[in-house]
């Protein structure tokens, strides 16, 4: 009996010995996690410490000097997109410094958000406007965000974001018919369609020619599959318009309704209708182009890229996608010649590395080349796989060279 107390005892001495064991464990992992914790504040602190005391050994600036600065930069930004030379991630660095030294004034901090739009940027656009619209809330700014909302899946985020600014409308009973639209737009695609249509009313209720307001509403019908009302609100709208640019975005969703109608041909002549009125829609061009690259007429593309390409210089997107039209048109230098022009814009645009050394691999056979653009791509953290692309060169380089010894 006295041997199997002694068991017990002991047995219950060990586990109390293995719990205490883990314990101690524990409070060592705590107290270290609590120690790294603590360093990690402490530097963060330094940090800002010291960015604080190099503010105070910087020239104070008055704001009518920021202002002055943020003009020359953007009057040199107007004459390099004029000359075709402008490169964004120049002048976004410029803009943010002196933001830096001022913060909170809506110019600055709009060009950057809207120049790191047009550099596809996505997430600091948004927190650019967020900040901005925050501060000032301009329709611009707001129109923005909502689309950087779609791009990024924030919707719901940005519907927030809208709610103070739509109840101050009613608060002070006026109606902002931009906003609301695009308020209900965000609604629509939010499945909230009830809300949405109160939106939509309630331009309609102010001005019942509102095109925004139509515009809203098409989408909605288009979305709950209510055709022949879509068709019947967008022709009435066009109806209405008087304004070209305006009448062709409209013609560009009646576009969009015959596309999710499978009738190819109305959609093709609404968006020609489209470009008809306004030669620059953005939409119509775009989806033309890659309507005709689909079907490996690169010829045909290239015409209608080659017009956003001529207006908008910086915008990254239509020269990709520009630089591909070209490929497919076998016009490879040229196309060679847009990819640099992408990267001499935007040095982190990856696609322009990825399609240059598709370029360069399979139309070019320039491995040794290809493989450079390929690992810019990876650089820069772009997600394809290129394993099997840098083999292949590599294969390639490999076959050269013993045909070369033959």
């Amino acid at each position: 009996m006295k041997k199997v107390v002694l068991y017990a005892i002991l047995a219950i001495f060990v586990v109390s010995c293995g719990t205490t064991k883990v314990e101690k464990k524990k409070d060592d992992k705590k107290e270290f996690e609590m120690k790294e914790k603590a360093e990690k504040e402490r530097q963060e602190l330094l940090k800002k410490q010291q960015e604080e005391a190099e503010k105070q050994k910087e020239p104070q600036i008055s704001k009518d000097e920021i202002i002055e600065q943020f003009n020359s930069i953007m009057q040199k930004y107007e004459i390099d997109l004029n000359s075709q030379s402008a490169q964004p991630l120049e002048y976004i660095s410029q803009l943010s410094e002196i933001n830096r030294k001022i913060e909170g004034v809506s110019e600055i901090m709009f060009n950057i958000a809207t120049l790191s739009l047009i550099l596809e940027q996505y997430q600091n656009s948004y927190d650019y406007y967020l900040k901005l619209v925050k501060k000032d809330p301009l329709n611009k700014a707001f129109t923005n965000l909502a689309y950087l909302g779609y791009k990024l899946n924030k919707i719901s985020e940005v519907i927030e974001i809208y709610k103070p600014l739509i109840s101050k409308l009613k608060t002070d009973k006026k109606v902002d018919e931009n906003l609301l639209s695009n308020y209900a737009v965000l609604l629509i695609m939010s499945q909230k369609y009830s809300e949405a249509l109160v939106q939509i009313r309630l331009i309609l209720s102010f001005n019942q020619l509102s095109i925004p307001a139509y515009r809203s509403l098409a989408y909605l019908y288009i979305l709950t599959k209510k055709y022949a009302l879509a068709e019947k609100t967008i022709n009435l709208a066009i109806s209405y318009s008087q304004e070209p640019t305006k009448k062709a975005s409209l013609y560009v969703i009646l576009a969009k309704l015959f596309e999710t109608m499978q009738e190819s041909s109305k959609m093709m002549a609404a968006y020609k209708q489209a470009l008809s009125l306004d030669p620059y829609n953005i939409d119509a061009n775009l989806v033309l182009s890659i309507l005709f690259m689909k079907h490996n007429a690169g010829n045909q593309a290239t015409t209608y890229l080659a017009k956003l390409v001529e207006k908008y210089p910086s915008y990254v997107l239509y020269r990709n996608l520009y630089a591909i039209s070209l490929r497919m048109a076998k016009n490879f230098e040229k196309s060679l010649e847009e990819y640099d022009k992408i990267i001499a814009i935007a040095s982190n645009y990856k696609d322009a590395y990825y399609n240059k050394g598709i370029l360069y691999q399979k139309y070019m056979g320039k491995p040794e080349e290809a493989i450079k653009a390929f690992k810019e791509y990876k650089k820069h953290n772009g997600t394809i796989d290129i394993s099997t692309n840098i083999q292949h060169c590599e294969q390639m380089i490999k076959d050269m060279k013993e045909m070369e010894n033959m």
